[in-house]
């Protein structure tokens, strides 16, 4: 009796440890990448928003429809010390929001209302 109790602790121990390990540990890479990257803005009170992003270049994205709120998604990969940073402009919105996830994690989120004196942007290195 007392040695299956032993083991049944050690077992219990072990199993609640591997949890700990897994559940904050960093999604296996098994397709030869470092990272998939999820990157999206969404805004409101506007139809078209503009974003910045790391390389200077700056680009216009404009909603479908007469919807109160707009978003616009982008899926990539991410190679290891590289940088994603993307920069939403205020312009004539209401409201704008950023949002990075790495592997299916949000790493970084911001968000910002006209006339708060806040810049929304995001950036995370991978």
């Amino acid at each position: 009796m007392r040695k299956t109790r032993t083991i049944a602790g050690i077992v219990a121990a072990t199993a609640s440890l591997a949890g700990v390990a897994v559940g904050f540990a960093a999604p296996a890479n098994a397709h030869g990448y470092d990272a998939d990257v999820h990157t999206f803005v969404m805004w409101g009170g506007s139809r078209c928003l503009d974003v910045a992003y790391q390389n200077g270049a700056q680009k216009t994205y404009c909603g479908n429809g007469n919807s109160s709120t707009y978003r616009y998604d982008s899926n990539g990969i991410g190679h290891s010390g590289s940088r994603i940073y993307l920069d939403p402009i205020m312009g004539n919105a209401d409201w704008i929001s950023c949002t990075i996830e790495v592997n299916g994690y949000i790493v970084v989120s911001d968000y910002a209302s006209a006339g708060d004196g806040h810049d929304a942007w995001c950036a995370t290195d991978i």
